[in-house]
């Protein structure tokens, strides 16, 4: 999917610097990505540290069931 996008100047080039990549498409899809996988990663951790996910008495396919109805 295409998408136009008005980015300031100054963060676009951060965006570049941090993910590393030559070209603005690449360096902005890169920066979007890792910023969603830490975000899935954070509400993951969310969910154990409250105690709504738990790996005590379980057993690897229970976790995988229970993960499943979460999500």
């Amino acid at each position: 999917m295409k998408v136009t996008l008005d980015i300031n100047a100054k963060d676009l080039k951060d965006v570049m610097r941090i993910s590393g990549e030559k070209r603005r498409d690449a360096a902005v899809l890169k920066f979007l990505s890792r910023s969603l996988q830490l975000s899935r990663r954070r509400e993951v951790l969310d969910k154990f540290m409250t105690g709504e996910w738990s790996t005590v008495g379980t057993t690897g396919t229970e976790k995988k069931q229970a993960w499943a109805v979460a999500s």
